[in-house]
């Protein structure tokens, strides 16, 4: 049997190497309204 489960998420050991906090389910932990990105598109501060 083969199951296809396509991106299941980053790999734990990068967010721990980095001491990146995570939420429960292992995503890297944002503050919400917090985020901005290169160029400015998106920016809420």
């Amino acid at each position: 049997m083969l199951i296809a489960m396509g991106f299941t998420g980053l790999e734990n050991t990068v967010l721990d190497q980095l001491g990146v906090a995570k939420d429960e389910r292992s995503n890297a932990m944002a503050e919400y309204g917090k985020f901005a990105t290169r160029g400015g598109c998106l920016r809420s501060r």
